[in-house]
């Protein structure tokens, strides 16, 4: 399916879409767990993006049109750093996040991993996949992976020098 193709679709609001190799994948909206864990990530993130007042534009739930003609991508929540975006907001978003989240609730472990690989391959500086209910935390970078466990520390100096949290504190509540 083509980019066009993909956009002609009807809309769905309690499905969340991605084109995917070309071929079009819908997963159900998050339950509350997925959503309390993706909201405290957004809230720290977000925090530290604006008290360290960086050039940044901060996404939740956004569509990638990615550069390889193929896979739109819509991460939990992602980040862009520097001016790459439209600052007016227009137009589709044709970069590549430098960092990219995912809160796994029902996505199959090979879509999830292909999706990690491309946005790796594309140039995303760090792939954050967290798994609430097994509480583990991996970081996925072009140089490997790291897992972090509920008593470690989620650390992302190469996207956001000096960003780091207690893991614990994302499954907070759950």
């Amino acid at each position: 399916m083509t980019f066009a193709e993909f956009d002609a679709l009807p809309e769905n609001e309690d499905w969340k879409r991605e084109l995917i190799d070309g071929e079009v994948y819908e997963m159900a909206s998050g339950g509350p767990v997925h959503e309390r864990v993706k909201g405290i990530a957004i809230l720290k993130l977000a925090a530290f993006v604006e008290n360290h007042q960086l050039n940044a534009c901060f996404q939740s739930e956004t569509r990638y049109y990615l550069p390889n003609g193929i896979d739109v991508f819509q991460p939990d929540i992602s980040l862009v750093l520097g001016d790459k975006l439209d600052p007016k907001g227009e137009g589709k978003i044709t970069v590549v996040p430098d960092l990219a989240v995912e809160v796994v609730s029902s996505e199959s472990a090979q879509r999830l991993q292909h999706k990690v690989r491309v946005l790796l391959d594309l140039g995303a500086r760090a792939v954050v996949v967290i798994y609430p209910e097994d509480r583990d935390i991996y970081i996925h970078r072009a140089t490997g992976v790291e897992r972090v466990m509920t008593s470690g520390t989620l650390a992302l100096d190469d996207v956001l020098p000096g960003f780091s949290i207690p893991a614990a504190v994302l499954f907070e509540g759950i």
